[in-house]
């Protein structure tokens, strides 16, 4: 199954005010938008001297979904504004509207 996700900043407004981000799920299927939060959010080094963000991460049902019309997405860009971009192995590019 070829599933993609991308993490992108929300439009301001639209949530609750603890959902940071979109966790943007597209299969041949259908399009899923969850929200998501990092509470306590520390950062931790690795051994191998990498840094990485650390914390209590919380997904969000958002309700939000449309159906992708077996169409699988290859790539997901999001704005720093919110706005969601999506290619299609169709050859199309798709916009995500939500409100």
């Amino acid at each position: 199954m070829n599933n993609r996700s991308q993490r992108r900043a929300s439009i301001p407004g639209i949530f609750i005010d603890q959902i940071e981000y979109l966790l943007i799920l597209a299969t041949p299927i259908e399009i899923i938008l969850l929200g998501m939060s990092l509470n306590s959010a520390a950062t931790v080094h690795t051994p191998n001297g990498y840094a990485h963000p650390a914390g209590e991460l919380t997904l969000y049902v958002t309700q939000m979904s449309v159906p992708s019309d077996n169409v699988s997405m290859t790539s997901i860009i999001g704005t720093d504004s919110g706005r969601i971009f999506m290619c299609g192995n169709d050859g199309h590019l798709y916009e995500l509207l939500y409100q």
